[in-house]
């Protein structure tokens, strides 16, 4: 199993670990990091930086909602390394902002929680990971 499907499956296994153990306060961090993320995608001039801080700051009120500090933890080290290759892609090809895909798979993976469906809410996170990755596949990697 290679970096991107670890991630996956450890990422999914903690949304659907969030969808079973949150409570009203998790909810509400999800909800504010969902809608602060749709707000600066769908801005006219999308500050890249602060959608890059902003889509980390949604993940992780996720992981921190299945109530893991092991799970946590494990998915901070795996930030670290794919991090830094999703920020510097972002801006270099900021229509991957535009088309959408984060905000729709952010906000399903909202609602799974809200409505306590695990299996929703890891399969929501999951595409949002394979997206990304996919997207940088796609374009050969990173743009040079």
């Amino acid at each position: 199993m290679g970096r991107r499907e670890t991630a996956r499956a450890i990422e999914g296994h903690a949304a659907a670990q969030a969808a079973q153990h949150r409570d009203e306060a998790d909810l509400a961090a999800i909800a504010r990091a969902e809608e602060a993320m749709r707000a600066e995608s769908l801005s006219l001039e999308p500050d890249l930086p602060r959608a890059v801080e902003l889509n980390k700051t949604f993940h992780f009120a996720v992981y921190e909602a299945a109530h893991s500090p092991i799970l946590v933890e494990i998915i901070r080290a795996l930030w670290l390394k794919a991090g830094p290759v999703i920020n510097l892609d972002l801006r270099a090809n900021p229509e991957r902002l535009a088309k959408g895909d984060a905000i729709r798979f952010h906000a399903e993976v909202r609602r799974a929680i809200a409505a306590g469906d695990g299996a929703a809410a890891s399969a929501g996170i999951e595409a949002d990971i394979s997206g990304a990755a996919n997207f940088i596949l796609s374009r050969g990697g990173l743009a040079g």
